[in-house]
């Protein structure tokens, strides 16, 4: 019939103004300084047959301990034919030789000939040259790509980071999920627009397992807020994560300020917090404030507001517009940083532009 037809028509996704990006660590980057690499030290092998003897001596006296995805030969193509190429020694393991042999290569020598460990198969090898290896693991298919234009290496892809890199861990209504949080957050920076906030920044907390928004909020620098019942105070600190935060203590029964000059009905309408969310039924009092909630915010938040999204043990942040001194993605990356105890996944970009200019309208 014409209206099953219609439920099994191809949806196309939707044409977005936006990008999304993980903010990962920089052990991620797809550049040389993420391969780490190496001076090592490479040989003609004179004839092939000889390729299985010289790689068992190497395997056996000379191992990549720690280095298994770089591969021990490697095929050379020239003008002239091909030949095999053999990776003898890399300095992230044989720093010795490695400057045994960078000492006197420029002298014509084969110092390699001049080493007893290698009387067994020194006339299978020749020409000695200096190269540079990848002695990091690529950890995407981008760093694999870049390493391997400088000696083969191996890769094996960890499809999570895959798709945090390339973002398709997302469906299209996921991405118009995403983008509708953003645009409440969006619409509450605006409704302080009247207040002259410091920073035109909005704020919007999630439950992630029922996607029910439970808290909205503004910048409150500049703007005072009842911090107890008749008494109101613009604090520096109030910054909107700050603000969030403590809203969502209050839908958990807790909370700092009473807020009540400011508070609102809706969601995007100002300051929020909903009361009946999942988080404030549940039994589980070891729980941190912010555990499974996911935080949209117009603009990068500072160290200080992703110290306390940290601290609060947010699971995943979504912001618009990057910030010089932003904690994230601009300068420290702090929810990749291994030495802290937590760590979460971080996007940036969503409606970029808008959270840049439309906050102010």
């Amino acid at each position: 019939s014409q209206s099953n037809s219609d439920d099994t028509k191809t949806v196309l996704p939707k044409q977005r103004s936006w990008n999304l990006t993980a903010v990962l660590g920089d052990e991620y980057k797809p550049c040389v300084g993420a391969l780490k690499l190496v001076d090592s030290v490479a040989c003609v092998l004179v004839d092939k047959k000889h390729a299985s003897a010289v790689l068992k001596f190497l395997h056996e006296n000379y191992p990549f301990t720690g280095l298994q995805h770089v591969k021990r030969m490697r095929k050379v193509t020239t003008q002239s034919g091909c030949y095999l190429q053999v990776l003898v020694f890399v300095s992230a393991r044989h720093a010795h030789e490695v400057e045994l042999v960078k000492s006197c290569i420029h002298d014509n020598k084969n110092p390699l000939l001049d080493l007893d460990a290698f009387k067994m198969v020194k006339s299978y090898l020749s020409k000695v040259e200096i190269v540079q290896v990848p002695s990091a693991i690529p950890l995407t298919r981008e760093q694999f790509n870049l390493g391997k234009q400088y000696w083969p290496i191996s890769f094996h892809e960890n499809k999570s980071i895959t798709q945090l890199v390339d973002c398709s861990l997302f469906t299209e209504a996921d991405y118009r999920v995403i983008e509708c949080h953003m645009e409440t957050a969006i619409q509450t920076a605006k409704s302080a627009n009247n207040l002259q906030p410091a920073e035109n920044v909005g704020v919007v907390v999630v439950d992630s397992k029922t996607n029910t928004v439970i808290a909205t909020t503004f910048d409150l620098r500049n703007i005072p807020c009842e911090i107890t019942t008749g008494v109101n105070v613009a604090h520096p600190l109030n910054h909107a994560v700050m603000v969030a935060i403590d809203l969502v203590a209050h839908t958990q029964g807790g909370g700092c300020y009473t807020y009540s000059n400011l508070l609102k009905e809706k969601p995007g309408e100002g300051l929020y917090f909903e009361l009946l969310s999942s988080k404030n039924t549940e039994k589980d009092k070891s729980s941190y404030i912010c555990t499974d909630l996911t935080l949209y915010v117009t603009r990068e938040p500072c160290v200080m507001c992703c110290m306390a999204l940290l601290h609060s043990r947010i699971k995943r942040v979504f912001y618009g517009v990057e910030c010089q001194r932003g904690g994230f993605g601009s300068a420290y990356k702090l929810n990749a940083m291994k030495e802290l105890n937590h760590r979460f996944v971080v996007f940036k970009g969503v409606l970029e532009n808008k959270c840049e200019y439309g906050c102010k309208n």
